[in-house]
């Protein structure tokens, strides 16, 4: 049976088109949209204009496309995370978005999120009977989720993002080195006083644009080969090199380290880089394997099990 899912992040818009076997997610079809939801949010606290249009006109291409491959499919689960639950008018937002492609938008709360994302991120790398912790850096927040295989159980939602810190703290191209400190020290403080039962010996597992940016520049693959990056190993030191190659240089230099991959992320993946750094520091992690799932590749697996 096929189902499909979109999720609305900070900085992109995802569609999945999937067949589920045996509780295993097959992936048909995959895009990505840069519809910036969360521009502007963290600073002014709401949803612009001009984010719910390029947020509507995404759902408009994904349903679309839905519609012409897999007329078959007629529900789409779609859902929305940091940036609208923080957004003084999501009523408004979502009511517009409604009205303009007639789609249903659901909040995921923080821990249906780390939930959601725990699940989709175990099942595109071969779970097996053994804890993982999960991180996923979104643009307007970072999950860390752990468990036992399938099982969550522990979980937080922190409010760094790859774009509410760029635009708090890196927003000058290339950023000074005391707006780098500042956003180090920030993250540090956001994370230091929650204390999370994590087991030092499991697998760190990373979602979403920051780590599978990073795994594609150093594997060398392209978004052709994006079900490759599924296990990719990266370390510590590996995050480190690239955040000391990339912090010298303005978001069109850092996109001509990668065109194809870096398009819609040259501009925030210093901060994403950054995050991923304290948090396997602060936690206690040296490596983690990459996995191209996330919330959306989640949404399926719930909606089967109803």
């Amino acid at each position: 049976m096929k189902y499909a899912s979109i999720d609305i992040g900070t900085n992109t818009a995802l569609l999945l088109v999937a067949d589920l076997v045996e509780g295993r997610i097959i992936p048909l079809m995959e895009k990505e949209r840069f519809s910036r939801l969360g521009q502007g949010v963290d600073a002014g606290g709401y949803v612009s204009d001009t984010a719910v249009e390029r947020v509507a006109e995404a759902l408009n291409d994904f349903r679309s496309t839905v519609n012409e491959h897999f007329p078959s499919v007629h529900n789409v689960v779609v859902t929305a995370t940091s940036a609208a639950r923080d957004a003084s008018n999501r009523s408004d937002f979502l009511e517009r978005i409604k009205k303009l492609t007639g789609l249903e938008i659901r909040i995921l709360s923080g821990l249906e999120e780390a939930e959601w994302t725990y699940l989709g991120a175990l099942s595109m790398i071969g779970m097996k009977k053994r804890p993982y912790t999960v991180i996923d850096i979104g643009g307007g927040s970072t999950e860390i989720a752990a468990g036992v295989a399938g099982s969550l159980a522990d979980h937080h939602s922190f409010d760094i993002g790859s774009v509410r810190f760029t635009e708090r703290y890196l927003n000058q191209q290339p950023p000074k080195e005391k707006d780098i400190q500042l956003c180090r020290r920030a993250i540090r403080e956001n994370i230091r006083d929650k204390h999370l039962q994590l087991d030092r010996e499991a697998d760190l597992v990373g979602v979403a644009g920051t780590v599978l940016t990073l795994a594609c520049l150093e594997s060398g693959y392209g978004k052709e080969d994006w079900q490759l990056l599924d296990g990719y190993q990266l370390t510590l030191r590996t995050v480190e090199q690239w955040i000391d190659r990339m912090k010298n240089l303005n978001s069109v230099q850092i996109l001509e380290l990668g065109p194809e991959i870096l398009k819609g992320r040259s501009d925030l993946i210093l901060a994403g880089l950054l995050i991923l750094q304290e948090c396997m520091s602060a936690f206690g992690y040296d490596k983690l394997q990459a996995s191209t799932g996330g919330i959306r590749h989640g949404a399926i697996l719930k909606t089967a099990q109803k």
